[in-house]
């Protein structure tokens, strides 16, 4: 069985394949909330690896730096997406952005499926 954080990552590509496929409105409508339960998981993992992993005296900064790092994910990717979107059509960028969330699910398979080792479990040099 594939570890949890691969699972969450294949989840979040799967629930966009619906939205390349739907053809109208209320199809659109009803592969929303697919795909928007599968973004819940990923954020939990996130948070959560991100309160397991640094040591307690940076723990502020642990978090301020996935937050700093999704903002400027998401940034670029809007405007590429968008000009994409003008360019290719709706479709096309749907389908394109699940592959593209595809991408690291199956590249870093090997490093998800190493055990997560917190912190505090560390020894201290």
């Amino acid at each position: 069985m594939p570890p949890p954080g691969l699972r969450v990552l294949a989840a979040l590509a799967d629930s966009t394949f619906p939205f390349a496929a739907a053809a109208t409105i209320p199809q659109m409508a009803a592969a929303a909330p697919v795909a928007g339960l599968a973004v819940s998981p990923a954020l939990i993992t996130s948070f959560t690896l991100t309160e397991r992993l640094p040591p307690g005296s940076v723990l502020t900064e642990g978090f301020a730096r996935l937050n700093a790092a999704t903002g400027i994910g998401l940034a670029p990717g809007y405007s590429i997406i968008g000009l994409a979107a003008d360019a290719a059509g709706p479709r096309t960028t749907l389908l394109a952005a699940a592959l593209l969330a595809a991408g690291p699910a199956t590249l870093g398979q090997r490093w998800l499926s190493s055990p997560v080792t917190s912190a505090s479990d560390a020894t201290q040099p």
